[in-house]
Parts: C-alpha cells; structure tokens; sequence
C-alpha cells in the first residue's frame, strides 16, 4: 500500500490542477466575445471569395457558445459533394458528400488554448482532430494570434492538405470583397 501523505498530496495537487483548468477554460469563454469581431471579418472575406456552389450556403460558419467549455469557438466549412474524378452523378440523390473542414479553439488541461483542425472527409469515414496550433494561456491571447491561426487554418482547408479531394475554387479578382480597382499613373511633363 503507498504513503498516505503522499496520496493526499497527489489528490490536493489535482483538485489544484482542475481548479487551474476550469479558471483557464472561463478565461476562454470569456475572451472568445471580445475576439469574435475579427474571427467574424475573416470569415465573411473567405465567404464572398469562393465561388458559388461548391459549398452549401454560406459557405463558412462561425459557431460559438461561450458557455459550452468544451468547444466555445468552431469554424466550419459547410459540407460539398465528394469528388468522384472526372465523372458526374446521374442523379442528385447519388451524389456522395463530403464533412466540411472544421477547426475548433479550445482550453486544455494545460491552461492553454490549442487549435484542433479537421479536413474535409468522406461522411462515411471519422477523422481525428490534427492539434496544429498551442495559443498559449486565455489572457494572453491576442486579436492578431487568433488572426493567424485562423488564417492558417483556412489556407490548409481551402487549398492545402485540408482540403481534401480538391482544393476550393476562389471567383474571379474583380468580384472579390477587398478587390479595390486598379489605377494607372502617368507622369507629365511640366
């Protein structure tokens, strides 16, 4: 049988840990609000930048719930026909669809918030997540740290290894959101 003491110090040091964790996770929740604005903008400038229908409408969700600990910010493509080659269905009911790549920010037992992505998949198969980011601890986390790894996440899933089968097509330069008109300038003598 071991120690008694240090038995009841391994449990006072996890009560203290999960104390830590469930702090961190609330520090989560509570600077999800505070950064949505930016998350909310990026997704709206991938939104209106794919082409129309490749996706189901939207195209791109944020879904948040600050009071759910365990995922309180998912981004997600919507779902999209799986690529059969070169070959289209006869029928609609015989199209296979795809899940949409997804990513969620969430606080682990670490104290950290880690990103955890999933690509675009066959419906019938389950993925596991792919950690790809550790933003550090919740009140630490800045706009811009959000910013970039949202911003690698949705390169990965729109034309990098996330996108599975095929990457996604983007419209043309002219119709795009941020797309500001071109100007010539001339030089003239006086």
């Amino acid at each position: 049988m071991s120690d008694p003491i240090e038995r009841i110090r391994k449990f006072v040091t996890t009560q203290h840990d999960q104390s830590r964790f469930a702090d961190a996770r609330d520090a989560w929740s509570r600077k999800v609000t505070e950064l949505l604005p930016g998350v909310e903008e990026m997704v709206a400038v991938m939104r209106e930048s794919l082409s129309a229908g490749q996706l189901r409408e939207p195209g791109v969700y944020v879904l948040v719930d600050p009071h759910r600990a365990q995922f309180p910010l998912v981004v997600a493509f919507g779902n999209r026909p799986a690529p059969i080659g070169d070959v289209l269905p006869f029928r609609a009911e015989s199209v296979k669809m795809e899940c949409g790549a997804s990513v969620l920010f969430r606080c682990e037992p670490d104290g950290h918030v880690h990103g955890f992505r999933y690509p675009f998949h066959s419906m019938m198969k389950t993925r596991k997540p792919e950690r790809f980011i550790d933003l550090g601890a919740p009140g630490h986390i800045q706009a811009v740290d959000l910013g970039h790894a949202m911003a690698d996440f949705l390169e990965w899933a729109t034309v990098g290894a996330g996108c599975g089968g095929h990457a996604l097509q983007f419209g043309n330069a002219e119709t795009l959101p941020f797309a500001r008109p071109t100007q010539r300038l001339t030089i003239r003598a006086a």
